[in-house]
Formats: C-alpha cells, structure tokens, sequence
C-alpha cells in the first residue's frame, strides 16, 4: 500500500443534513483531510461546525500549531491546477522524513523520524444527540442554473483528482 490522498465526493456542504449519508461519510474520517468547496472559507468553516464534525477548517496557511484533526480549506473558485499543486505540497508535507546519520569510525546509517502523532478525536455523537436541521429546514441553495463553463471546469477537476498519483 502506498501513502497518498483519496478523493471523496460529497453533496454540497450548505445542504448536508446531520441524517444524511454524506454526514456519515464527513464523520467517518478520524485523520487531517482537505475540503474543496464552492463557499467562502468563513461559511464552510461555520457549516462544518454545524454539523458537530470534530476538527477546525483552516486555509493551508493557517493551520501551525492545532493540535486537532486538520481540516485543510481549498476554494474551488482557486482552479483546478492550484489545487492540486497544493494537494502536492500536503502530501510532501505528511511524508516520513529520513536523516543519515553516521557514527565516528561507523557506516552511515538511516534513521526515520516519524510524525507527530494524530490527535485522536473527541468521541462522536449519535446522530440523535446532535441538533437536528430538520426543525429549520435546509439552508437555501441559489437555484439559478449554473452557468455550462463551471460544469467544464468541476468536470475537469474531477478528472485532475482521478488522474492524480499520490
């Protein structure tokens, strides 16, 4: 197995309802992952919050000394390359570093320095315990047709994210 990223397709973050599969599979995750979303950081992080998913939404950037889950903020608004040239860095970022080191009079050695240690999320809730959205109904979603280029563009970071080697 090698180490990389793996790409999951969610619903919308605005429209998640805390009873819906794609809420199943946001809790799912126990380790640092990256969010690619249409909203502006401010209101992915305020959804993200919403629904009680443990870890904080930062830009890349921001996210020195947290000492909880990452939750990596990418706006898609950004384009499909520099995501992706930024999903490149995460991962050289996460990787196992190695240093030679050498001994008076000894051959050189490797030794691995291994990552800090993930942060164990706070125990999750049952669905039933959380607040329901139910009561308020889902937030509204801007029903003007979307525009033929950003259906290219979102077909075309599909396919960089399925082309993607990591």
């Amino acid at each position: 197995m090698t180490s990389g990223l793996d790409a999951t397709l969610v619903g919308a973050l605005e429209t998640i309802a805390i009873d819906s599969t794609d809420f199943l599979c946001l809790s799912s995750f126990s380790h640092n992952l990256a969010l690619v979303s249409s909203l502006p950081l401010p209101e992915a992080a305020a959804h993200w919050q919403r629904l009680g998913l443990s870890g904080q939404v930062a830009a890349m950037g921001d996210l020195s000394g947290q000492s909880q889950r990452r939750v990596v903020y990418f706006a898609l608004s950004s384009g499909s390359q520099a995501i992706i040239a930024q999903l490149k860095q995460l991962l050289v970022d996460k990787s196992v570093k190695t240093v030679g080191l050498q001994m008076p009079g000894a051959a050189p050695k490797r030794v691995e320095i291994l990552s800090p240690p993930i942060a164990q999320p706070a125990a999750r809730a049952n669905a039933s315990s959380l607040p329901s959205t139910s009561r308020t109904g889902p937030t509204p979603v801007d029903s003007s047709p979307i525009p033929e280029e950003a259906w290219v563009d979102l077909d075309r970071l599909v396919d960089d994210f399925e082309a993607l080697d990591l």
